[in-house]
């Protein structure tokens, strides 16, 4: 018996391109991931008997108080709390790999704060963390990129979400682990990874880090869709959360000032990444044409300089290319942009994932003195309300 608490890492994608379509209908990726300092609490208690157990007993719960409890909240948070929770699929996928006898039980609780259906890893963050902490309560004596290899099978984000929580909680008990990164070049379906240097703090000068590519390689495994989780819009964990009242009105915080500000807007809307990626195919084959990231060059330009918003190779390759697509399907996230873009003093705006959640960049300002245009801006503009977070990369 025992137990472990992790904090569960939401990402963002600095760039998104999809360069290709498997015969299984998933899609091929070229995505830089960064882990930033929004996070989900999970806990997971092993029992019974000695040994490990094939078929355990889950019990999930989850904490929803954080997310229902906002004065003027008009949706309704809902996570399933059993086999189609990614959380869930992880304590399986664990058990079929390490545990020969059936029984035991595992019990699993998470304290959301990540938004649901956002484009940020949620669900498989969550689902990372579970990995991670039974890999620890059952001593596996696995690897990191073992266990990677079991999150890909999970979802196609949950082994960026493994070797960011590696890299940035020590109860994981990988922290040395050549794996764990909170930056990557994610490649295939997302879960062939090349690690970065955090891009929190610019490298020192003249220093150009690189890295070996962690993945399966020519037999990278195919992982499965990351679950069904459909929308919450919960509180914010690190920085302040500023969430919508009524009548789409977002109630001001005093955010604290980092030199890496990232502000998060997430409208009460669930974006289908599927459907996302349909209508992508759609837009590809009737010849549609878009802009597209130079995914190398952003690459060789972060290892150089770190994340510089104004040089030019940075700021023209952060280009998420569902971004047109989700505009189009969703008009309220390109109202959005465009309020962010207009009453913001931000150095970059973009869309994470497959959306709708939208990321402003206020590198070395102060975004808290931004708050106020905004919201009157959304007032008056967006008939829906939203959720905001100050966060910072890590």
């Amino acid at each position: 018996m025992g137990k472990i608490e992790l904090k569960a890492f939401a990402k963002i994608n600095l760039s998104l391109d999809v360069v290709g379509r498997l015969d299984n209908g998933y899609h091929v990726i070229r995505s830089v991931m960064h882990a930033i300092s929004l996070d989900d609490r999970v806990i997971v208690e092993t029992g019974g008997a000695a040994g490990l157990y094939r078929n355990p007993s889950v019990k999930l719960a989850i904490n929803a108080d954080a997310l229902n409890g906002q004065e003027g909240r008009s949706d309704t948070v809902f996570v399933p709390n059993d086999r189609q929770n990614t959380a869930w699929k992880a304590a399986m996928a664990m058990a079929e790999h390490f545990c020969p006898v059936a029984g035991g039980r595992i019990q699993i609780e998470i304290e959301k704060r990540i938004p649901v259906a956002a484009g940020l890893a949620g669900g498989s963050a969550d689902a990372a963390a579970v990995i991670l902490a039974l890999a620890q309560l059952w001593d596996t004596g696995a690897d990191l990129k073992s266990l990677m290899h079991i999150g890909a099978g999970v979802g196609a984000d949950v082994p960026f979400c493994m070797a960011a929580i590696a890299a940035n909680d020590g109860n994981a008990g990988f922290k040395s682990s050549p794996q764990a990164c909170s930056a990557a070049l994610a490649e295939g379906i997302g879960d062939h990874l090349t690690p970065l240097p955090s891009l929190a703090a610019a490298p020192a000068e003249g220093s150009i880090q690189s890295a070996s590519p962690i993945g399966p390689g020519s037999d990278r495994l195919l992982s499965g869709s990351a679950g069904s989780i459909q929308s919450a819009f919960p509180t914010g964990s690190s920085g302040d959360s500023l969430l919508s009242g009524s009548e789409g009105r977002i109630q001001s915080a005093s955010p604290t000032e980092t030199k890496d500000d990232i502000l998060l807007v997430k409208p009460a809307i669930a974006v289908s990444t599927a459907r996302i990626y349909s209508l992508y195919d759609d837009f590809v084959h009737s010849g549609g044409d878009m802009r597209r990231p130079d995914t190398d060059t952003f690459v060789a330009a972060l290892r150089r300089g770190g994340l510089d918003l104004n040089e030019r190779a940075i700021h023209e390759n952060m280009v998420n290319v569902l971004e047109n697509i989700t505009i189009k399907e969703y008009p309220v996230v390109n109202a959005l942009i465009e309020s962010i873009r207009r009453h913001v003093d931000s150095d970059h705006v973009l869309m994470s994932g497959s959306g709708p959640t939208v990321i402003a960049f206020f590198r070395g300002k102060r975004a808290s003195s931004t708050f106020k245009d905004l919201r009157h801006d959304l007032e008056l503009r967006l008939p829906i309300q939203c959720e905001s977070h100050l966060v910072h990369l890590i």
